[in-house]
C-alpha cells in the first residue's frame, strides 16, 4: 500500500512538473514570435474561436466579444494614455500597438487600441501569442485600460 501511494506521488510529481515546464516554454515561444497586429487601416481583427482573446469586432453574441468604449471629447488621442506596464511597438493619434509580457512565465499578449473619431469609439482587441486559454487576462486587461482611457 505504501509503495503504491509513493508511486502516485511520484508520478503526480512528475506530472506536475512537465506542465510548468511546459508553461515556461511556451512563455519563451512567444517572446520569439512576430509582432501579431491586425490593423487594416480601418479595423481590428476578430478572434478566432479560443478564449484567450477579446475584441469589440466580434458579433455581440460571440464570447469573445468586448465592448467599444465610447468617447464624448472632440480632441481625443490615445497618444496621450498611459501605457505604465505595456511596451510601445506603434503609436498614433488613432491607433495604439501594444505588448504585455505576463509576470511570471513571461507570455506575450498582443492589444491593439483603435479609436473611431466618425463615431466617437474606441475599440479593442486583445490576444494571447501562445495556447489555449488565458483565465480571463485579456478580458480583464482591456477593462483596466477603459479605466485609463475614461481618465484622459
Amino acid at each position: 500500500m505504501k509503495k503504491a501511494l509513493l508511486i502516485v506521488i511520484i508520478i503526480l510529481l512528475l506530472l506536475s512538473t512537465a506542465f510548468i515546464v511546459n508553461l515556461f516554454i511556451k512563455g519563451y515561444q512567444s517572446k520569439n514570435m512576430k509582432n501579431k497586429n491586425t490593423f487594416n487601416g480601418q479595423t481590428l481583427g476578430t478572434c478566432p474561436d479560443k478564449p484567450n482573446c477579446v475584441s469589440t469586432f466580434n458579433s455581440k453574441d460571440s464570447k469573445n466579444y468586448i465592448t467599444p468604449l465610447e468617447v464624448s471629447k472632440l480632441d481625443f488621442k490615445l497618444k496621450e494614455m498611459d501605457t505604465e506596464g505595456f511596451t510601445v511597438i506603434k503609436s498614433e493619434d488613432n491607433y495604439l500597438y501594444l505588448t504585455h509580457k505576463s509576470t511570471l512565465f513571461g507570455f506575450i499578449d498582443d492589444i491593439e487600441i483603435l479609436y473611431s473619431p466618425e463615431n466617437k469609439l474606441i475599440h479593442f482587441r486583445s490576444a494571447s501569442r501562445v495556447g489555449y486559454s488565458d483565465l480571463g487576462a485579456n478580458r480583464k486587461r482591456i477593462e483596466k485600460l477603459k479605466d485609463r482611457l475614461r481618465q484622459l
